[in-house]
C-alpha cells in the first residue's frame, strides 16, 4: 500500500499520532457479514488518513458506522473506511498516503478499517503499520 514516491503530507504526523493514540478493539473482529475489520478509537479533532495512494471508488451510507469510502489502490487492494463523519473526499478523487479522508468529531470517535485483496477480504492488521 505504501507508494514510494509519496512526500510527507502536512497533518500527517499528527494523524499518525491519533492513530497510535487511539484504541484497537479486539471485541468487534467481524463485520455482521464476517469480513475482517479492525475498529480505531480517535479524540476529537484527529484525522483519518488514506493508509495509500489512489483513486476513491466510491463514497456511500453504512449502516453502523454512517460513512463508507473505498480507496482504490490500483495493486489488487482496496481500503474501506468506515465513519460518522462527513467524508471530505468524492468518488473519482486522488489521493495519496496520508490524504485526510474524515475529521474527527464528538459524532464520530469510532472508525473501522478493512482491506480487500483482489476481491476477497483480508485481515488489516496481517498489513498495518503504526508509527507513534
Amino acid at each position: 500500500l505504501d507508494d514510494p514516491d509519496s512526500t510527507e503530507v502536512p497533518g500527517e504526523e499528527a494523524a499518525q499520532e491519533a492513530q497510535a493514540d487511539g484504541e484497537t478493539e479486539a471485541a468487534e473482529e467481524k463485520t455482521a457479514k464476517g469480513n475482517p475489520i479492525v475498529v480505531f478509537k480517535a479524540e476529537n479533532g484527529s484525522l483519518v488518513i488514506s493508509s495509500g495512494g489512489g483513486t476513491v471508488a466510491s463514497v456511500g451510507a453504512d449502516t453502523k458506522f454512517g460513512n463508507v469510502v473505498k480507496i482504490d489502490h490500483g495493486n489488487g487492494y482496496v481500503s474501506i473506511y468506515r465513519n460518522a463523519g462527513t467524508p471530505l473526499v468524492k468518488e473519482g478523487d486522488t489521493v495519496y498516503r496520508g490524504s485526510i479522508l474524515f475529521v474527527i468529531g464528538d459524532d464520530n470517535k469510532s472508525l473501522g478499517y478493512q482491506l480487500t485483496k483482489d476481491g476477497a477480504y483480508t485481515d488489516p492488521e496481517t498489513l498495518l503499520e503504526i508509527k507513534g
